[in-house]
């Protein structure tokens, strides 16, 4: 199956009388097995200036898996082939990672703002990290839910209470960011325990993990999934027990860099990718998964 883009130039709704279609999140909890108790990870030292992450759950991670489109949307006719792939790998992985998992379908942004909601009162003390995943079309700083657009920085706005205050906070967005295509460029040779308050500022501890630089296109497949999500399950499995996160991002950069479109169209086959990865962090962040 050829590959195909996350977003693009979006068409729109010429019936304005035409009601947006609505559709229910489905809503799954997966829960790890094995017992906390009897893991011996706890033990595990953390390197210094590193976030504590000896808590189990781990953290949690939420997926916004979005495949199908409204017709006001304006990508109704772009279904996104291969995302339940995407979502199917990382619910797997994250679940080994010892992470509690919620998965939402094909939800409007009004389900969204009120799975936001839900997150800013959330009680996040007995876990380290909250991941959430985009899977979705995408303009600049837009991510498309079923209905249409929605801003990330509003969805951001919505982790920055004193609930997750001090935690790590990563976005994991597959979807592009700009209507560009990136071309091939040939090259001649391989390249405390204390009670005191402590105050943070509310844009740290943000990690953005975008699957394309902003401008350009993000490219998935139909039958493997996404190059980005594939690329970061691959690195993440491998090298978690090991390394931290920002730099597992950079060996996903690598892998996805040597992928190369195939679209049976000379206008867009043999197009390249580049992820980009924002880091606000104020420590290394590593997940050390309780289970090898």
């Amino acid at each position: 199956m050829c590959d195909e883009t996350d977003g693009g130039a979006v068409s729109r709704a010429l019936d304005k009388d035409n009601k947006d279609e609505m559709f229910l999140g489905r809503h799954k909890i997966f829960q790890p097995e094995f017992d906390p108790h009897n893991d011996d990870s706890f033990e595990h030292i953390f390197p210094p200036d590193s976030y504590n992450m000896r808590t189990f759950p781990r953290g949690k991670l939420i997926i916004i898996n979005i495949e199908e489109f409204s017709y006001h949307s304006g990508y109704y006719a772009s279904p996104r082939k291969g995302t339940n792939r995407d979502c199917e790998t990382l619910v797997n992985m994250f679940l080994d990672f010892g992470f509690i998992v919620e998965v939402f379908k094909d939800i409007s942004t009004k389900e969204l703002i009120k799975v936001m909601k839900r997150i800013s009162h959330d009680h996040f003390q007995p876990i380290s990290t909250l991941f959430m995943a985009f899977l979705t079309h995408g303009l600049e700083k837009n991510l498309y839910m079923t209905d249409g657009p929605i801003e990330i920085r509003k969805i951001t706005d919505y982790m920055k209470g004193s609930n997750l205050a001090g935690k790590p906070k990563v976005m994991i967005i597959q979807a592009c960011q700009g209507v560009n295509y990136m071309d091939t460029l040939e090259t001649d040779g391989p390249s405390s325990p204390s009670k005191r308050e402590i105050s943070f500022p509310a844009e740290a501890d943000f990690l953005y993990a975008y699957s394309t630089a902003y401008g350009f296109y993000s490219w998935r497949n139909g039958e493997t999934g996404s190059w980005f999500i594939q690329a970061l399950c691959k690195v993440f499995t491998k090298h978690a027990h090991t390394m931290d996160v920002v730099r597992m991002l950079t060996r996903v950069n690598a892998e996805v860099c040597q992928q190369v479109s195939y679209t049976n169209d000379p206008d867009t086959s043999g197009k390249k990718q580049a992820t980009s990865t924002v880091s606000q962090l104020r420590k290394e962040l590593y997940i050390f998964p309780p289970v090898s």
